[in-house]
């Protein structure tokens, strides 16, 4: 079953590549400053115990889900709740296209570009001079193929839907820290 859910979602995502604002991790930081804004105890806020506050909401919600449809006849609810999440936590963005768009621009010889789309796929500014550019992106890029994709499926194989949602809300934290 955890074979045709990845199968299923690979497909769908490659077609569904305009539409990647359903995958949009805003909610995420509009959830976690709706925490920080709670009067909750330093010690609640922060380490191990806040991160333990800010994932178990959602972790809970996604674990009493995938439990409460794991009996159910012939698979199809279970099945498709956990096609729908390993899909919402792919991504948020296609990198193919993002690494086409940079190769692209350097092609056509607009730097400008190619250094907007670079600081895209780095996440901060990137290097001014070649070949730190290309080794910059290039490394960025196995980093981003990673917390993207292979690290959603390998979870996602191991624990269901909670083990992909579980690894993509922990990047999610990762980034607003």
């Amino acid at each position: 079953m955890t074979l045709i859910v990845i199968l299923i979602c690979l497909v769908a995502e490659r077609l569904l590549l305009e539409h990647e604002a359903y995958r949009d991790p805003r909610w995420f930081a509009a959830y976690f400053a709706w925490l920080r804004h709670l009067p909750l105890p330093g010690a609640m806020r922060d380490g191990p115990a806040g991160v333990l506050v800010t994932l178990a909401p959602p972790l809970l919600l996604v674990g009493l889900v995938q439990n409460g449809l794991s009996g159910l006849p012939l698979g199809v609810p279970e099945l498709a709740f956990g096609a729908l999440v390993l899909l919402l936590c792919l991504g948020p963005r296609d990198l193919t296209a993002q690494v086409q768009a940079f190769l692209q621009a350097r092609q056509a010889g607009t730097p400008g570009e190619s250094r907007h789309i670079a600081g895209e796929i780095l996440g901060h500014a990137p290097p001014d001079a070649e070949p730190d550019l290309s080794h910059a992106v290039a490394e960025a890029v196995l980093i981003e193929a990673n917390s993207r994709g292979f690290a959603v499926l390998f979870w996602f194989a191991l624990l269901g839907p909670l083990g992909a949602a579980g690894y993509r809300l922990a990047h999610l934290l990762h980034d607003q820290s």
